[in-house]
């Protein structure tokens, strides 16, 4: 398993939907409403404010001008604050419009009288909105028109602010922190600043849904800004790559044949890609391929070799250069469905880190799961990456972005590099373009733009060059990531390549799903066990007194004996069990060594306990079908058990022990054990909730036992072959209640190479969210007689039906023994 990422793989592009039915109520506002004469102020009062973008603005260049087109100026301070005195503003008629130009372009803000009033994204929007003009053609028009000018009044304001709230909610940004736009307090961090975070990391062009904000103005006003000055289509710099989403937006919208849903209840994933080519091949530097893994070229459906699924930003911890810091993360997973051809399923959980304050790319991590198959070879050890040097600062917006490209130098580290050797690492991001491009989500306008860049080790020993090209639709944001790279050795010698091109095909944007649909279904247990809801009915009570458990009743517990392929006898048993569900750690377990049974440290152990309450039994070949009524034997006895873990919480064994206290004409005493274990870091076989609903996934191991009936010390080796299915919804009846539940069955077999020893056991279990298996079948059959290859020699058929459950401090159904 490889994995190498040089850059983010996708940045943040999913930008709202604007929505083109606003109420009456509110676009009566922004359409033209209000006095027909500017504010009645006749002199600005004192202003102050802060230009900021989830970055404060520093030595940006203000400018305010009037209702007669005056201005007067200033310059932001290093927090991004300016101050004008009433003696400065003297002369100047309000209302007023407001421009703060720096090197990441203009922002906008308007104000009735002075006072405080901010800058930022957010206050050129509540402009388009207002006027339905894009905020540059605004700024220029007031002074030169009594409409214009004329618009700038607190009803209209605060009509515009409720439209740009109202927006950013079904885009999914969330503004009320920030309470009033234009006179919240903003520094580094609050609240207010992290609104602003939040607004540019969501949108990718601000530009976009600026004129998008203008353009529902304009065409609810019957086709005409209320401005009375030229709409927001006229002057568009297509040059940009804000330009370019901006044309798109206004002319070329996103095609009506894209599939869309409602959502009422959001997913937890906002974006799901797939792999169109994936592919990675390590070489010798003389040209020679010494490894390689490929997943194919992929089309939408059941046989994706890997994709992506995003979800929205969170909070994290992060280490650079100097140690922990408070970070955004944006969580991938990458599920790997086949490499090869080989169609064995695995993740990796990455995480692209990012400043809460000011956004600037801190660097990456992919982490592997214990929960993946031992093949892949990305259990919960493996851990890659990279961190920059601290004190990075953002990259430009891409808004501004031009085919001259802006370039970019870093220092960066490789994550468990105890000598933290910096790497020299170069880039230019270029706007790339418009173009029309085909993908599963059908024929798209786009815009693109290129990050190619090189990464040097200080030695020279090792140099990478990269490309990514990123292709941008409106309203949905990135469709595509072509990404390559080549590693070369000091001599020149190409030693690495990969190419690793996706496509989307589905997005969560605000309550919209487009494409292929994000919410959870029964496609894969995973999917099926989030979608699935416990009954309503379902009692559960308070319990923090006991430790986690789960306990079952045994409907079915039939032993049959065989003898020479006829079966002899019968036992049913009234039998229970109970699981601790929560492992201790730093215990003993087992593995097969350098040919020998080791017990090793480091591991973990969950304990259980198989009770015994008596049997029911009878000889002949005939046994019953349901469970036995009147009297049992009364003879009790118990099995202690343990399941394994080993230190990367992969599993790694089991034992069952005898009970001492057993009762003395029981089958098993103290003596009795039966060990199982397997060769280091073998499990498990496959990654149960990545199964695909009616596949089967099949794979074999080495596995081990020691038992107290065969020579002491010695060890069975049996080849253990696991088939498993993923069979989808069903449902079940059990003392809890009735279940909707996802079913998934298997079929283990362990045998011997050059002798008839053969066990086959097929399980069918019903899973439920919380609860885990609510109902098992069970049935095993052993042929372990060499002198009779094939004859039966030993059968045991259960059905296992859980009757408590005690997880996170809740208790469904109770802890009493089940079976007394």
């Amino acid at each position: 398993m490889k994995s190498q990422r040089t850059r983010p793989a996708l940045r943040r592009a999913l930008p709202p939907l604007l929505s083109c039915v606003i109420a009456t109520a509110l676009l009566a506002g922004c359409g033209g409403g209000g006095s027909d004469n500017p504010a009645t102020a006749t002199q600005a009062a004192a202003m102050t404010g802060t230009v900021a973008t989830g970055q404060v603005v520093a030595g940006a260049a203000i400018t305010v001008k009037d209702s007669n087109g005056k201005t007067v100026t200033t310059t932001a301070d290093s927090n991004g604050n300016y101050t004008l005195s009433q003696a400065t503003l003297a002369g100047l008629v309000p209302p007023l419009v407001i421009k703060a130009s720096s090197n990441s372009g203009d922002l906008y803000s308007i104000s009735t009288g002075g006072g405080t009033t901010n800058v930022t994204p957010l206050t050129s929007m509540v402009v388009a909105a207002l006027s339905g003009q894009l905020p540059a053609d605004f700024f220029d028009l007031v002074g030169t028109s009594h409409q214009a000018s004329a618009l700038i009044n607190a009803t209209a304001i605060a009509n515009a602010r409720t439209m740009v709230q109202n927006t950013l909610t079904a885009a999914g940004v969330d503004p009320t922190n920030i309470g009033d736009f234009f006179t919240a307090h903003i520094v580094a961090g609050n609240s207010a600043d992290q609104v602003l975070e939040n607004t540019t990391a969501t949108l990718p062009s601000l530009s976009a849904f600026i004129a998008q904000l203008a353009q529902t103005t304009t065409q609810n006003n019957g086709g005409t800004p209320p401005s009375g000055g030229t709409p927001p289509s006229a002057h568009i710099d297509t040059s940009t790559y804000g330009g370019c989403l901006t044309d798109l937006t206004l002319n070329s919208p996103l095609p009506a044949s894209v599939t869309t849903s409602t959502l009422s209840t959001l997913p937890d994933i906002n974006a799901r890609w797939i792999a169109t080519s994936y592919q990675q091949s390590d070489l010798d530097g003389g040209g020679n391929t010494t490894w390689s893994a490929s997943r194919g070229a992929d089309t939408e459906g059941t046989n994706n070799a890997a994709l992506w699924e995003m979800q929205p930003r969170q909070t994290a911890s992060y280490l650079d250069s100097n140690g922990s810091l408070a970070a955004a993360v944006t969580p991938t997973r990458l599920i790997v469905r086949s490499s090869n051809g080989n169609p064995l399923a695995w993740f990796l959980n990455l995480d692209d880190y990012y400043a809460p304050i000011g956004g600037a790319y801190l660097g990456y991590q992919e982490h592997g799961s214990s929960d993946n198959p031992s093949a892949a070879g990305a259990d919960n050890n493996y851990l890659s990456g990279f961190y920059y040097a601290a004190g990075q600062t953002a990259e430009a917006p891409l808004d501004g972005l031009t085919g001259s490209g802006q370039s970019y130098q870093r220092t960066r580290y490789q994550l468990n590099d105890g000598n933290q050797t910096p790497w020299q690492e170069n880039y230019t991001v270029t706007y790339s373009g418009k173009k029309t491009i085909t993908t599963p989500l059908g024929s798209l306008n786009v815009c693109s733009y290129t990050t190619k860049g090189t990464l040097t080790r200080p030695d020279n020993q090792v140099n990478i060059s990269y490309q990514t090209i990123m292709y941008t639709a409106p309203t949905i944001g990135a469709v595509r990531r072509e990404y390559s790279q080549k590693n070369s050795n000091g001599s020149g010698g190409t030693t690495y390549v990969m190419t690793n091109n996706r496509d989307l095909i589905g997005a969560v944007v605000g309550n919209t799903n487009y494409g292929q649909s994000l919410v959870p279904d029964d496609s894969t247990l995973e999917s099926c066990l989030k979608s699935t809801t416990l009954p309503a009915g379902l009692a559960s009570s308070s319990d923090t007194t006991h430790a986690a458990q789960s306990i079952y009743r045994l409907d079915k517990d039939l032993v049959t004996t065989y003898t020479s392929g006829t079966a002899t006898g019968w036992e049913w048993r009234n039998s229970s069990l109970v699981i601790q569900d929560t492992p201790v750690s730093n215990q003993f377990y087992y593995a097969f060594v350098a040919g020998q049974p080791t017990r090793l440290s480091g591991g973990s152990d969950a304990t259980n306990r198989y009770l015994v309450n008596g049997s029911w039994t009878g000889t002949g070949s005939v046994a019953p079908t349901t469970r036995p009524t009147g009297s049992n034997n009364g003879v009790m006895w118990a099995l202690n058990g343990h399941t394994w873990l080993d230190p990367f919480g992969a599993p790694a064994g089991w034992e069952q022990d005898g009970d001492p206290n057993s009762a003395s004409n029981a089958p098993v005493d103290g003596s009795y054990f039966q060990r199982v274990f397997y060769d280091p870091h073998s499990m498990p076989l496959v990654w149960f909730n990545g199964l695909r609903k009616g596949e089967t996934i099949t794979s074999a191991i080495n596995q081990y036992e020691q038992n107290s009936w065969t020579t002491p010390g010695s060890v069975n080796q049996t080849v253990f072959q696991g088939a498993y299915t993923y069979n989808g919804r069903s449902s079940i009846t059990t003392p809890l209640g009735t279940f909707a539940t996802c079913k998934v069955s298997a079929t283990f077999t362990q045998t011997q190479t050059g002798n008839s020893y053969n066990v086959t056991e097929n399980d069918v279990e019903h899973h439920v969210p919380q609860l885990g298996a609510v109902y098992t079948t069970t049935d095993e059959i052993d042929r372990t007689d060499t002198a009779n290859q094939g004859a039966i020699t030993w059968a045991n058929s259960k059905i296992k039906v859980l009757t408590g459950k005690l997880a996170g401090g809740t208790l469904w159904g109770s802890l009493a023994n089940p079976a007394p």
